[in-house]
């Protein structure tokens, strides 16, 4: 299950971010075009990964103001089931929160590997 944090809390667990796009800061930035920001996370112990995404008009972006979006990691050493287990996890939480689609860019693989 994946739950909303605080912006501290999301900076707390991720503490660097792989790319300008998803920084806090960007975000910040950009929060006028979007109804919502979200920083999302897995609801365990050990959180390996994070979205921070926009949310207008029904649907969640990443990003939804810039070419690219993606996930923050804890470590760049992640198995695809952990990634999958995430997305599965955003689209429960995209039912329950009533967002039409979701769109995610991922950035090239100069950024995050």
């Amino acid at each position: 299950m994946l739950i909303e944090v605080s912006a501290k809390e999301f900076k707390h667990r991720f503490g660097t971010d792989p790319h300008p796009f998803i920084s806090e800061q960007f975000s910040e930035f950009n929060k006028w075009k979007a109804d919502k920001i979200v920083r999302l996370i897995e609801d365990t112990q050990k959180v390996s990964i994070g979205l921070i995404a926009g949310i207008k008009d029904g649907i969640l972006k990443s990003p939804f103001s810039a070419p690219f979006g993606g996930f923050h990691y804890q470590n760049e050493s992640i198995y695809i089931n952990k990634i999958e287990e995430f997305i599965e996890n955003l689209l429960v939480y995209s039912k329950k929160q009533e967002i039409k689609e979701i769109y995610l860019i991922l950035p090239p693989s100069i950024y995050q590997q």
